[in-house]
């Protein structure tokens, strides 16, 4: 290929063309992100609410904002914490997830927020798809029962989804991880 300076006026319009035609593409992406940030953001964390009240309201229960995460109430009384993590443990990656748990500690409930998982097998961990989360309502950690908090296969009581075993294994484990951290913080404040 000629360098530049050799080429005519004509040919260095062509090649210049595609170059330019990828800027416009990138500033105009780029605006349309700046754009539709602060919307989808508000969808977002409107989604958020609307799942916590639907997973708290379900169970008869009230919850607030407190900075770092939500209380949760029975009538008056503080009952527990709601817990919003995630799990990179996933078949197809990134799992977040609403954890709430009693001061006890045992789960109340458990809801995906978001997933990537196999739609037909690993998105059944969505309860608009499947109550497959449900199981874990009441869960608590028993000490001298660990084998609870494994999947039948890996020689535990826990009953993973068909076709999904990575998936079952991803929120089993984010569910163990925050009530051993809940065990931890409650056996700390005696």
């Amino acid at each position: 290929m000629k360098p530049d300076s050799e080429l005519k006026p004509d040919q260095r319009m062509k090649s210049a063309r595609p170059i330019l035609f990828s800027f416009i593409c990138a500033v105009l992406l780029a605006s349309a992100y700046e754009l539709s940030r602060d919307t989808i953001e508000s969808n977002q964390q409107a989604y958020r609410v609307t799942v916590l009240e639907r997973m708290m309201g379900d169970a008869g229960l009230s919850f607030t904002e407190q900075p770092g995460g939500f209380i949760v109430y029975q009538g008056d009384e503080r009952y527990g914490t709601i817990y919003q993590t995630s799990t990179q443990q996933g078949y197809n990656g990134e799992i977040g997830l609403f954890v709430a748990v009693t001061d006890k500690p045992s789960i109340i409930r458990l809801r995906v927020l978001n997933h990537m998982e196999t739609p037909g097998l690993g998105d059944k961990i969505d309860r608009s798809v499947s109550n497959w989360v449900d199981r874990f309502d009441g869960m608590s950690i028993d000490p001298a029962n660990e084998k609870n908090w494994r999947l039948r296969q890996d020689g535990g009581s826990f009953d993973g989804m068909s076709g999904a075993t990575i998936t079952s294994r991803a929120l089993l484990n984010a569910a163990h991880d925050i009530l051993k951290k809940e065990t931890i913080n409650m056996q700390s404040n005696l």
